[in-house]
């Protein structure tokens, strides 16, 4: 008899597990119990009193919940099975109640600043941070392993590094079109000749040869750093000196 098969889901792709309870131990943190079914096959699906029953044939997921020791227990009972699977996380150190309260908090920044149903550009979340309506550094208090002068002097190291970005920003080149004395014209572009020919007031005369113009449309290229990188670098740069002038 084929009967389901169950497989634990991270990161690091699928492990099979077989019928027969057992220990098993993972290595990430976010992980899935993945049970896929037969027709006509059934179970229930049991984790710290939550309780889930999956009834249709394909696949069904629960999630690997942790508790403080770092374990997770889950029961999977159906007519052909009953299997206890106790999960334990290897070298993985459970965020912190401080931690978990942060992102908890940035998440509700983001929820009522914006709409989930809603498209929003990279410029509305500038504003937003820059409003403080959502933070880019959340302080942990107190910071766990750091005095004031550990803290300074960690900041302190990273001086050298954000001055060497700051005198060798990130750069993208900027395009754009101007008219300008022809002396002055290093390149044209696909559209010159036609705007040359519709202006007559950038022609410096007409000969039997052609046009000999006096000024023309071209192409300008220059330097841009005020791009999403270098602002996002600002701006946190500029909520660690607030900190430290406090």
């Amino acid at each position: 008899m084929i009967i389901m098969q169950i497989y634990v889901k991270n990161a690091a792709g699928n492990t099979a597990l077989s019928a027969e309870s057992g220990k098993h131990t993972v290595s990430f943190y976010n992980n899935i119990l993945s049970i896929h079914l037969n027709e006509n096959e059934e179970v229930k699906v049991e984790c710290n009193g939550i309780e889930e029953e999956f009834t249709e044939k394909g696949e069904h997921v629960f999630p690997i919940f942790w508790d403080r020791t770092n374990s997770c227990s889950i029961i999977v009972r159906g007519e052909n099975i009953f299997s206890k699977y106790v999960f334990s996380l290897d070298n993985t150190k459970l965020p912190d109640e401080v931690d978990v309260i942060n992102l908890y908090k940035f998440m509700g920044q983001i929820e009522e600043t914006f709409r989930v149903d809603e498209e929003y550009s990279i410029l509305k979340l500038f504003e937003a941070i820059q409003k403080d309506e959502v933070s880019l550094i959340i302080e942990k208090k107190p910071f766990t392993g750091y005095d004031d002068q550990t803290l300074l002097r960690k900041i302190s190291e990273t001086v050298p590094m954000v001055m060497d970005i700051c005198s060798h920003p990130k750069q993208s080149l900027r395009t754009d079109e101007a008219i300008l004395d022809v002396n002055l014209v290093k390149r044209i572009n696909s559209r010159t000749m036609d705007h040359l020919a519709s202006h007559s007031e950038h022609w410096k005369a007409r000969t039997l040869n052609g046009l000999i113009p006096n000024r023309l449309r071209a192409d300008i290229f220059e330097d841009e750093i005020n791009i999403y990188e270098n602002l996002f670098f600002k701006m946190a740069v500029g909520d660690v000196l607030k900190y430290v002038h406090r």
